[in-house]
């Protein structure tokens, strides 16, 4: 293993080639947005890549999905002092032409919307994107618009909590039939929205939206690296290829997709090899609700007995220190306690991090699932994510292949544990985990409840 260590470290070193894959990400098009042409290039782009590695069973694995195209999206203060701000619609929203009062309703959560004492209805809430401090886990803009509808609104505004004339991109949910229409705005522009309801005492908006959603085609693109001792068990690298349509996603998640290749290509470089084969998935239409891992998952259901562990990477390359978040295992705290101890920068924790990124599906379909967290040190740029300011120029060519060596180092290790301790979970222990971790409720919430009681 040491020799190996070495042997990346060389390969990293003198021949890196992260930071030139997510140039290339970056330069395809003006963006990756599932069904867009920058979305066939990449795919296009991703399968030649892959044949150059000779990894095996190259594939590009078409699924069907709901897409949507932009349109046009415009926000305007009804009255005397007439003003118009930008807004930027959540994607997935239906075109619409609504009037209403603006109601500030804080960063949605249930509390607020009652403390309103049905004010929402009617309305068109202002929230702030995220969770307030108190709570204890992050409040997803599907669960705030859900919520606003069950309340009586009639539209929303998600307002980013950022500075710098930015407002999100972002999928508006996974509820197929939800309707309320939903858009962001700036920090600045959703501040001077409080500033005139604070003044005014009543604000009256119009929010008026051109958008087509139609029936498309994606696509996730596989590749294979052979192990050499137990050929038919797999570890799965996934990250999402797609970026949303105002920005070439650099750290979203062109940097994740980019760290999964070349931890592919160093794994090949060396003598030993890896134990477990390795699987990179590049999925498609991350962004617009999971529907590419949803598909592999689906498509690929024989072989899940056959997934000894699923990593996910997105948005990985950003400064500092990283953690590997493994999901409720304590079946592998000893394995992965013992490969921090071996890399430098590289810790390791046990909770569910997200039920929003590829990785959950995997998790449903009871696999054993990580992803790759770290927290937002100087120089970090996570906060462009699902912004037009996610551009190449906020990643860094030194970042991006010290994430890479880290985590080829990792699953090297994993790959050749001969004794693979985490079995697959049934649904009911599925179920368990998830309402342990206060999760079932968000999801109710969001409408997409796995489950069928």
């Amino acid at each position: 293993m040491d020799a190996a260590d070495r042997a990346l470290a060389i390969e990293s070193l003198v021949a890196g080639q992260t930071y030139d894959m997510v140039a290339d990400l970056c330069e395809l098009a003006p963006h990756r947005f599932a069904g867009s042409p920058g979305d066939q290039a990449t795919v296009h782009y991703l399968t030649n890549a892959m044949q150059k590695m000779n990894l095996a069973n190259v594939a590009a694995e078409t699924f069907p999905f709901r897409a949507w195209e932009r349109g046009s999206t415009r926000l305007e203060i009804l009255g005397e002092r007439n003003r118009t701000l930008d807004a930027l619609a959540l994607a997935g929203s239906h075109s619409a032409a609504i009037e209403g009062k603006l109601v500030d309703a804080g960063y949605g959560t249930e509390e607020e919307f009652e403390a309103l004492g049905g004010a929402a209805n009617g309305g068109i809430v202002l929230l702030r994107n995220g969770s307030p401090t108190w709570m204890k886990r992050y409040m997803y803009r599907g669960e705030k618009a859900v919520r606003a509808g069950r309340f009586g609104a009639v539209g929303m505004l998600l307002m980013n909590m950022e500075m710098g004339m930015l407002p999100l991109a972002g999928s508006r949910g996974f509820e197929p039939d939800q309707q309320l229409p939903a858009a962001s705005v700036s920090y600045e522009n959703g501040m001077a929205l409080v500033r005139r309801l604070q003044t005014d005492g009543s604000v009256r908006l119009r929010l008026r939206m051109q958008h087509r959603l139609y029936d498309a085609h994606a696509s996730n693109v596989i590749g294979d690296l052979r192990g050499r001792a137990w050929p038919d068990q797999y570890i799965v690298l996934g990250a999402h290829y797609d970026s949303h349509d105002i920005a070439p996603g650099a750290i979203d998640d062109a940097a994740g997709v980019a760290i999964a290749m070349e931890i592919a290509r160093l794994l090949g470089q060396t003598e030993l090899g890896v134990g477990r084969s390795v699987r990179v998935v590049a999925f498609g239409a991350e962004e617009m609700g999971l529907f590419g891992s949803h598909a592999y998952v689906a498509a690929h259901e024989a072989e899940t007995d056959q997934i000894d562990f699923m990593l996910n990477l997105d948005c990985a390359g950003r400064p500092g220190g990283k953690t590997l978040t493994i999901h409720a295992w304590p079946a592998l705290r000893d394995i992965m306690r013992g490969i921090a101890s071996e890399i430098i920068d590289l810790d390791y924790t046990d909770w569910i991090s997200s039920t929003h990124s590829d990785h959950f599906p995997f998790l449903l379909a009871g696999v054993p699932t990580a992803t790759l967290t770290g927290g937002i040190r100087e120089g970090d740029h996570g906060h462009f994510m699902h912004t037009p300011a996610d551009t190449l120029d906020k990643v860094n060519a030194e970042h991006l292949q010290a994430e890479a060596l880290r985590v080829a180092r990792a699953i090297l290790r994993l790959s050749w544990v001969a004794d693979w301790p985490a079995r697959r979970r049934t649904p009911a222990a599925v179920k368990q985990v998830l309402e342990d971790a206060g999760l079932l409720r968000e999801m109710a919430h969001e409408g997409r409840y796995p489950f069928g009681d």
